[in-house]
């Protein structure tokens, strides 16, 4: 016998784990802004805990440590957007072959019977005509809309309106993107508002949808919106693009118009009611925002209500 007697030790089979990166802010920047999906919503803004992130033009950025949560990308509609598990979530059931808009219940005509609200509006007065009855029935304590920026010309901006004057100041269609999601934040958080209507474009709807139906979603802030109005949209543009340097090229100063309008494939321009430019909308193509490109949604389907006045003719809905 050998002095040296041969061992065999015998090592339990140890199983390979898979280590799963989170999916942070620097995930939104490869998946998202890099390859030019951002919608400037706010979303990811909204959603920080810890308040590190910021818009910077249109675009958010991080200006502090990250705690590493993951909320901001799991409330981002444009990292990902499971759609029929939204859609079971919400409707209670994914969409047919024959629902190409979304799911819903009823189309109907409406207009609004106010003067004041028809003077100000864009088309029918619809969306400021039913915020205004749920502020001043008590429906809603806050609605997040769209208004003006009072220092630069036509740029849109998030605002909390809390009574009807509010809603009529924000009435009329803005055509550059807005970050919708940070005024929601703001009337939350600063209002300390917990029914709050929510206006937005197609992919700020969705944005809202991702927070509520997401696991690691921005739940919380989501949970204050008592109702979601959506507008159909076909495509929104840069500001500083469209209304700085291609109405340049028109000679239009920006500060002196008072309207602007897309209907019929024609983008229109006015100066009370002289009309400064009609073009087609082709034409400013160049200036269209590069995620509108890849959008699938120009009908708001998530929205409690969707709205638009030429939605039915464009469809080919009865």
């Amino acid at each position: 016998m050998s002095e040296n007697p041969a061992f065999c030790v015998k090592v339990p089979h140890m199983q390979t784990a898979t280590v799963v990166k989170p999916k942070l802010f620097g995930s939104l920047i490869s998946e998202v802004l890099n390859r030019n999906l951002c919608t400037s919503c706010g979303g990811c803004v909204a959603s920080c805990p810890v308040y590190i992130l910021q818009m910077q033009g249109e675009k958010p950025t991080m200006k502090g440590k990250c705690e590493l949560c993951q909320v901001c990308y799991h409330s981002c509609a444009a990292a990902a957007f499971p759609r029929d598990e939204v859609e079971k979530t919400i409707f209670g059931r994914p969409r047919n072959a024959n629902e190409p808009i979304g799911i819903y219940n009823t189309i109907t005509n409406a207009r609004s019977m106010k003067n004041e609200i028809l003077q100000k509006c864009q088309d029918g007065g619809v969306v400021t005509s039913i915020l205004g009855y749920a502020l001043e029935s008590g429906k809603i304590d806050a609605a997040v809309v769209t208004s003006l920026d009072r220092q630069t010309p036509w740029k849109a901006i998030p605002s909390v309106a809390l009574d009807y004057a509010g809603v009529l100041d924000a009435a009329g269609t803005k055509y550059a993107a807005s970050p919708t999601l940070i005024g929601l934040m703001s009337a939350a958080q600063e209002y300390g508002k917990k029914k709050v209507a929510m206006v937005g474009t197609p992919c700020q709807i969705r944005t809202y949808r991702r927070m509520q139906t997401s696991p690691l979603g921005a739940k919380r802030l989501a949970s204050t919106v008592s109702l979601a109005i959506g507008l159909f949209c076909m495509e929104t543009y840069h500001y500083d693009k469209l209304l700085g340097e291609y109405l340049r090229t028109k000679n239009i100063d920006l500060s002196k118009i008072s309207r602007f309008e897309m209907k019929n494939e024609k983008f229109r321009v006015y100066n009370g009611e002289k009309q400064r430019l009609d073009v087609p909308i082709k034409e400013l193509d160049a200036y269209r925002r590069s995620n509108c490109r890849a959008c699938e949604d120009f009908s708001s389907e998530f929205a409690d209500v969707s709205v638009e006045e030429w939605a039915a003719q464009r469809v080919g809905v009865p």
